[in-house]
């Protein structure tokens, strides 16, 4: 299994020992999705973003009662992209260091 890009662990539960991990700061894409704060909308960015089979590395969610912001690193940007757009939803972008 190919180890996380983001945090550098290797498998799933970061079996690397620490000494061994990745150490570099390398540019991600970071998206800044926003949401109404109605049920389902939330699980349905998710399904559409597993049906393409995009991988989520990172993730903050924050909420307020009328609406949240999602803020998402993730392995296909391109894709994500698509799937935002597909979905009328608003996004904005940001490169971070992870």
């Amino acid at each position: 299994m190919k180890g996380c890009p983001v945090c550098g662990d290797g498998e799933a539960g970061g079996s690397e020992p620490p000494a061994t991990r990745r150490t570099s700061v390398e540019k991600h894409t970071q998206f800044s999705v926003f949401l109404v704060n109605k049920p389902g909308v939330l699980s349905q960015v998710f399904r559409e973003l597993a049906k393409r089979k995009i991988n989520i590395h990172a993730l903050a969610m924050m909420d307020s009662m009328e609406h949240g912001v999602l803020r998402l690193i993730v392995d296909d940007p391109g894709s994500a992209r698509a799937v935002f757009g597909s979905l009328n939803i608003h996004f904005g972008e940001t490169e971070v260091l992870a």
